[in-house]
């Protein structure tokens, strides 16, 4: 038998074995590229040990955490998938990630604090359990995804999936700024403002009452004439749909009730 160089003929048929170190290998004679050299085609060569020709280079196969991509020599095994340098699986909504997980998040989920979430769009469920986050501008209140608003003239009770945004307060179903004592009150070009608990709008202007509300009374001639002498308090009343209890210290009038500071049938 003749002795065959890398790429020659070797094998049954062929009256010939292969010089060292190549191998016959599928009837070629082929040397052994170590993970990082040329493989396949005219190389005349495959690849050593745990490599794999991928892409005409020997790499080795690098599990999720590893380094993956240029310079590396290693591939990510499956289902792992290099991104940015280093083997990361994909995790579902709900799944962790991020950090020591080597994980990233699948389809439309993003990674938030740790956790794959899904955008959720106003109206839609957020929060613990729902594995979403609120598009902007919503914000996750109750459990739903609610948007800000202000002086505009959207509603902002619970069937809207609004809310109102920083100093505002819901009064009958608008949001509404608070005005000091001797600050405006009312709907004012647009912009609507009313008093404090211990106040009351007089001619568009918040006043103090001679009588706080909430203090003591034994009859409603104590109290501002806006006001009435209720379980030996000085109280407001309000309509349905207005604010009531803790927040203003008024009463609902008759025939509703107060609950979560808003007066209801």
């Amino acid at each position: 038998m003749t002795k065959a160089a890398a790429g020659g003929a070797c094998g049954a048929g062929s009256n010939a074995f292969c010089a060292g170190p190549a191998a016959c290998r599928g009837g070629v004679c082929l040397t052994k590229a170590a993970a990082g050299g040329a493989c396949g085609g005219a190389t005349n060569a495959t690849c050593a040990g745990a490599a794999a020709c991928r892409g005409g280079v020997c790499l080795t196969k690098a599990a999720a955490g590893g380094a993956c991509g240029a310079g590396s020599n290693a591939f990510c095994a499956s289902p792992a998938a290099c991104r940015g340098g280093v083997c990361l699986t994909k995790a579902a909504a709900g799944g962790a990630c991020g950090g020591a997980t080597n994980a990233t998040c699948a389809g439309a989920a993003t990674c938030r604090g740790g956790v794959c979430l899904t955008a959720a769009a106003k109206g839609d469920a957020c929060g613990a359990g729902n594995n979403t986050f609120c598009a902007d501008p919503a914000a996750c209140r109750g459990g739903v995804c609610r948007t800000p608003i202000g002086f505009g003239d959207e509603r902002c009770d619970q069937s809207d999936y609004n809310y109102c945004e920083g100093a505002f307060v819901c009064l009958t179903f608008q949001c509404w700024l608070q005005s000091p004592v001797g600050g405006r009150c009312g709907r004012i070009g647009g912009k609507r403002f009313f008093c404090g608990a211990a106040d009351y709008c007089d001619g568009g202007v918040c006043r103090a009452y001679d009588t706080p509300i909430g203090g003591a009374c034994t009859r409603s001639a104590d109290c501002h004439v806006a006001a009435r002498c209720f379980e030996g308090r000085c109280r407001t009343t309000s309509l349905y749909g207005g604010l009531c209890g803790g927040i203003t210290g008024s009463v609902c009038m008759s025939g509703t009730y107060c609950e979560y500071d808003r007066c209801r049938i």
